[in-house]
């Protein structure tokens, strides 16, 4: 395809307010929208603010779409990037503009008029659907229904050929890319092999821009085929970024823009901006090969690509301050040691899972509480528990543990995960009796609630303790036979008593008097051994 490039272009436009307006393409960029801010301002309805924008540069000239409610269209098909060639018809909402080039013809000269303008991109359209649309040119054969016409277009442009199934394809590969990347690095380089295969190119890259504008380069992909050695010219990324506009060069050692630069030559190369919605350039997508030149049609699958990957690289950025901002509630419930370990899990999420830890576990109960809402107010059950978990919060954290609410008015208090202190056992004791106490005095302000009184649970031994979840949600848990245990211990003890098994009772019987509870078995298993806690030894 020929490379026709002019050193003038102008475009025509017929809309509201406009009934012909020429209009010369300077060189550089050209905005159009409903904003003053823009250099052509055109008053619609379905006009964008900031809708889109005309890129003249080398003679050449690029419409792109700037994420605009209505899209913008070029020959009845919407694009997001395009380059224009002489007698395209533009839609920009309510507006229809032509593209030529060369300089714009004197007064009285001949030029499209608007129903020449119009028809062109009703037979522009036409054409189109008569090629992609009509079921008898898909299937063969005659009239299809109208459930499969659909799919039947889908799966012709998905393993036809040319420009439709070309975009099919690539947005197919781009979804599954993001189905099946695990995190962003890895879709970053299933996009640059996309890139690769859709443009034979031998070397690709992107290029990210830090909050200081400094260059770096994020990641580089070769080609098996070719000399592809994965070298980057930043001079022209740099362009690229800087003028938020896409380039190719046929060969960077004698282009003049790039005068300077070592290059190991001849070396095709072409770049297009990654812009985020609000159109600020986050980095570049690069690509270079030895030979043939980058043409029109690698350089409009580029920046399709590039658009994709600054989709995915924004909703990155969402999920993470979604997650540092549920770590940071989490923050407020629990312990620093295990706000602090979720936060380590966000920047290294494979070191996240359970660990195998040496620990106390204190399980509370509040039995029956769900029943008393036949004889409460939802307004005073809240306030109960709210009094009552706000307690636990604040005694866990005074005594060095971590709390995890359970179901059914559970806590479940963790001594020795995920950071392990002097005594463990023993603080485990002293917060349980410390909540029974404050338990106390909450239903004691309450006619209602005011025989709830807390059940008790503790055992000491090994367990798995860790963060666990996704991204989006992670939350600090502990499973293992000693949470089990202090499940049955809790279940079995009276109304305001605490029970801790043997083990437990070994490592805090210097701090405590403890008292043998004659425990029953249950479906047939023995015994456990339990004991009560009486209350501290009198030093």
């Amino acid at each position: 395809m020929a490379d026709e490039r002019y050193q003038t272009a102008y475009i025509i436009i017929h809309g509201p307010g406009h009934d012909g307006t020429r209009f010369v393409l300077r060189e550089g960029i050209t905005s159009f929208g409903r904003l003053p801010s823009n250099d052509m301002v055109l008053l619609g309805d379905l006009v964008s603010r900031h809708h889109t924008r005309i890129a003249f540069f080398e003679g050449r000239a690029t419409i792109q779409d700037l994420g605009s409610h209505n899209g913008s269209w070029v020959n009845g098909e919407r694009v997001t990037t395009r380059v224009l060639k002489d007698g395209d018809i533009c839609r920009i909402g309510n507006f229809r503009v032509s593209f030529h080039p060369g300089p714009p013809p004197a007064d009285g000269a001949s030029r499209p008029s608007f129903e020449e303008t119009t028809n062109a991109e009703t037979s522009a359209r036409r054409s189109t659907t008569d090629r992609t649309s009509t079921p008898q040119a898909i299937s063969g054969h005659g009239h299809a229904s109208s459930e499969s016409v659909i799919l039947q277009q889908f799966q012709a442009a998905r393993t036809g050929v040319g420009a439709q199934a070309k975009a099919v394809q690539v947005l197919l590969r781009a979804s599954d890319a993001l189905a099946a990347a695990t995190d962003l690095e890895s879709y970053t380089q299933e996009m640059l092999r996309l890139a690769l295969d859709q443009t034979e190119a031998t070397t690709a890259a992107f290029v990210k821009r830090d909050a200081n504008g400094a260059l770096e380069i994020a990641a580089t992909r070769t080609a098996q085929r070719g000399a592809g050695n994965g070298e980057v010219v930043m001079r022209v990324v740099h362009w690229t970024v800087t003028k938020n506009f896409g380039l190719t060069s046929d060969d960077v050692t004698t282009d003049i823009r790039f005068e300077g630069e070592r290059v190991r030559g001849p070396l095709a190369a072409l770049s297009v901006p990654v812009a985020d919605d609000a159109q600020n350039v986050i980095g570049a997508m690069y690509l270079s090969r030895a030979a043939p030149a980058f043409h029109d049609g690698d350089l409009d699958v580029t920046s399709a690509i590039a658009h994709l990957m600054a989709t995915a690289m924004t909703r990155a950025r969402f999920l993470d301050k979604q997650t540092s901002a549920n770590v940071d509630a989490l923050a407020r419930v629990m312990s620093p040691d295990v706000a602090n370990l979720l936060r380590g899990q966000l920047d290294a999420p494979e070191a996240s899972g359970l660990e195998g830890k040496r620990a106390t576990v204190v399980i509370t109960d509040l039995p029956e509480l769900a029943a008393q809402s036949e004889r409460t107010t939802p307004t005073e059950i809240s306030r109960f528990v709210s009094a009552y978990i706000d307690k636990a919060h604040e005694i866990t954290r005074r005594q060095k543990g971590t709390l995890v609410p359970l179901a059914q008015g559970r806590l479940m208090l963790l001594f020795g995960a995920p950071r392990a202190y002097a005594d463990d056992p023993a603080r485990a004791v002293l917060a349980a009796l410390e909540l029974r106490q404050a338990v106390d005095q909450i239903a004691a302000q309450s006619p209602t609630l005011a025989d709830k009184r807390l059940r008790v649970g503790i055992e000491s031994g090994w367990l798995l303790a860790g963060a666990v979840g996704s991204a989006r949600r992670l939350a600090y848990t502990a499973v293992g036979d000693v949470v089990d245990a202090a499940v049955e211990f809790a279940q079995r003890a009276a109304p305001g008593t605490i029970l801790v098994g043997e083990p437990a009772a070994k490592l805090v019987a210097s701090h405590f008097d403890l008292r043998k509870f004659a425990a029953e078995a249950v479906r047939g298993r023995p015994a456990p051994s339990l004991y009560e806690i009486v209350g501290p030894k009198r030093r």
